[in-house]
């Protein structure tokens, strides 16, 4: 059906209607063919690749994650890639120097258009960062539970795929996509180490990468294998800790001038200003 709606619209002219993972219609921002020439021209191609992998993962392009729609959301706009993300990009500057160009013309204050479009543009950018930093907080977060799984799994002589087909079938956190993904190309007929490879990619996780190294090397025994795993658990647990120490600092400092504000100079205020008052009194007299 999909097919012949696209053949339809191609035969009246019209561009096919996209849809999301969840059959809903979308809307993609125009200038798609412009943004790929200029990207492939100006922009380093493993920093494309690395926006690409990130917006197909933080929106489930490729991958099941709970909450995503098959893309990332940009006010008007979903992007699926890095060139239709390029592209809403491209658009909003397009409008802004529209509107901008309109406004001179008639004489009004560029100030306004100009604001509107790096509203717009920031934005965009912030729909795209926003959702990676928290994706790759809550990953990194859930890795050493997952860790502990597969070392309590090898520990009793499980092989590895046996372990991960038991984490895709009980565990609920937001690593289950990536291990089901994983599990399901095993059973497609794809080697460990190929699977491995390719599941790391998306999880934008280098700790995760390393778990994925260790997992694919059969030349390792088991215990060293786990002793692997539990170093690796063991630096991710200390920058965990480290990471929640140094926002209780930040939190201290930006708690204290609150506190400053709110009660310590109303009560100095309180007690100073008669003393000072009597000082003035004092002095004003002993000068006359």
């Amino acid at each position: 059906m999909e097919v012949l709606n696209k053949f339809k619209n191609k035969k009246e002219g019209r561009r096919p209607v996209e849809t999301n993972k969840r059959g809903e219609k979308i809307r993609i921002a125009p200038f798609r063919e412009l943004s790929v020439q200029l990207a492939n021209k100006y922009v380093k191609k493993d920093v494309i690749n690395r926006i690409d992998r990130g917006i197909k993962t933080v929106g489930g392009v490729d991958i099941d994650i709970p909450g995503t729609t098959g893309g990332i959301k940009m006010l008007f706009f979903t992007a699926r890639n890095v060139y239709e993300y390029f592209a809403a990009l491209i658009t909003y500057a397009m409008f802004t120097l529209v509107v901008f160009l309109y406004g001179m013309m008639a004489g009004a204050s560029p100030a306004g258009p100009l604001l509107i479009g790096f509203a717009l543009i920031v934005f965009a950018v912030q729909r795209y960062r926003k959702p990676l930093k928290e994706f790759k907080a809550k990953f990194e977060a859930a890795l050493p539970a997952f860790i502990d799984t597969m070392i309590q799994g090898l520990a009793i002589d499980m092989p590895v795929e046996q372990v991960i087909e038991y984490i895709a079938r009980t565990d609920n956190s937001i690593i289950a996509p990536f291990i089901r993904d994983l599990y399901n190309n095993l059973m497609s007929g794809m080697s460990l180490e190929r699977a491995l490879e390719e599941v790391a990619e998306k999880t934008l996780s280098p700790d995760f990468e390393r778990i994925a190294r260790l997992l694919s090397f059969r030349s390792e025994t088991t215990s060293e294998m786990i002793r692997g795993l539990e170093q690796t658990r063991d630096t991710i647990e200390t920058r965990l800790e480290t990471q929640i120490l140094a926002k209780a600092n930040n939190m201290e400092n930006a708690v204290i001038l609150p506190i400053m504000a709110g009660y310590v100079l109303p009560y100095l205020v309180v007690i100073l200003y008669p003393l000072l008052t009597d000082l003035i009194r004092f002095f004003s007299s002993t000068a006359f």
